[in-house]
């Protein structure tokens, strides 16, 4: 069963269409007939081009924000209240963030510095986040700020890498960091 909301002579179509099924899709097609994207009621999302594999359907889309935490292997670090909103945007299975946070205090620091997610990263997965820039680090000159998400968790490590040496690149601890210690950040990730 088809029911043509729109109709240009038989060329560019939106219709509304119902399978032997039962299963409800709403398509798109151009000029000459070629079906563009399909909303699918079934696989719960939007199919482009003439696919329909359940596998490709954009079914996700959000945009929001998340309050930096920082996590170490012992100890606290607290994050200013006035610079921790960070913002993501989730299409599918990527989810991009970037922000701003900055820490205000730290207590008997140690380990390795995260900082949360706000979704688990894809079991396999280490992508890499960015920084624009960063303020207030006790980090030799020559060193830069790196860092990856950690798969199966919803945190991302923050790391240096001496660019003077080309030395892989460490962790950044926490007695590298001191109480107004800020970042700006960015990057993206599959989520689980």
């Amino acid at each position: 069963n088809t029911l043509d909301l729109f109709n240009d002579n038989g060329n560019r179509t939106v219709s509304m269409q119902q399978d032997t099924t039962g299963n409800a899709k709403m398509k798109f097609q151009k000029n000459d007939g070629t079906v563009t994207t399909t909303i699918d009621a079934n696989l719960g999302g939007i199919l482009f081009g003439t696919d329909t594999a359940a596998a490709n359907t954009l079914d996700d889309y959000e945009e929001g924000t998340f309050t930096a935490v920082v996590t170490m292997g012992s100890g606290t670090a607290t994050v200013n209240s006035s610079v921790n909103t960070l913002y993501y945007t989730k299409v599918g299975n990527l989810c991009t963030i970037g922000g701003q946070f900055q820490i205000s205090s730290v207590s008997s620091p140690s380990g390795d510095l995260k900082l949360t997610l706000p979704f688990t990263v894809k079991s396999g997965e280490y992508n890499p986040v960015n920084f624009a820039g960063a303020e207030g680090l006790n980090i030799t000159a020559g060193v830069s700020l790196t860092g990856f998400t950690n798969s199966n968790s919803t945190e991302f490590y923050l790391q240096q890498f001496s660019a003077t040496t080309g030395t892989a690149a460490y962790g950044l601890y926490i007695a590298e960091l001191s109480a107004d210690g800020g970042f700006i950040a960015s990057g993206c990730y599959r989520v689980a």
